[in-house]
């Protein structure tokens, strides 16, 4: 049986059709970006207040790195960091190793001495809190002066630390204070070196 084969005249009237179709999908598809695309800056700005340009790819990557980075640490473990971080500042503090802190923390550690002593060490253990928690590399904000601490100035730190019956910790608690200042190195920007 013989196959019938289209005229050319009706296969150019079927590629007008189609292109006349996919114009109007094209045109609808546009309509609808347009009415997403101020909605969703609206949102935007919503969330931030303001106007965000288009990111690089760049940014993106940076800002998915950080992201995985921020996650990579259970968030127990970020606030036992927290913890341990905090009373390093305080020794620091306290043993008026003052080269070693941030003048402007320093300020504002001595700046929250007053009323009672129980007062005074609540104020200060916020504000060192206040410091440790927002050290990031990009600020540069880091309380502690990390490039300065010597082996000598963290071993009288770890020595410090002991029960309250005055015996040592356990080899694991020592190691989670270890840990502790890695990540306020990490979130510095800093490295260890042989430090510890």
């Amino acid at each position: 049986m013989p196959v019938a084969v289209p005229a050319v005249a009706e296969v150019a009237e079927v590629d007008e059709q189609v292109a006349a179709v996919d114009e109007r999908v094209a045109a609808v598809a546009d309509e609808q970006v347009a009415a997403v695309a101020p909605q969703q800056m609206n949102e935007q700005e919503g969330e931030r207040g303001e106007a965000r340009p288009e990111q690089t790819s760049k940014e993106r990557t940076d800002e998915e790195i950080t992201m995985i980075m921020d996650n990579i640490i259970a968030d127990k473990s970020k606030e036992r960091y927290l913890c341990e971080n905090i009373k390093m500042l305080m020794f620091l503090f306290e043993s008026r190793r003052g080269a070693l802190i941030k003048a402007e923390c320093v300020r504002d550690l001595d700046n929250a001495v007053g009323g009672t002593e129980k007062e005074t060490i609540k104020r200060q253990r916020a504000i060192a809190k206040k410091w440790i928690s927002e050290t990031k590399k990009e600020l540069d904000n880091c309380p502690i002066h990390l490039d300065r601490l010597t082996f000598t100035d963290i071993s009288r730190y770890m020595s410090s630390r002991k029960r309250k019956d005055a015996a040592y910790l356990a080899k694991s608690s020592y190691d989670g204070i270890r840990s502790a200042m890695a990540h306020l190195y990490h979130c510095a920007g800093k490295s260890m070196n042989d430090r510890t």
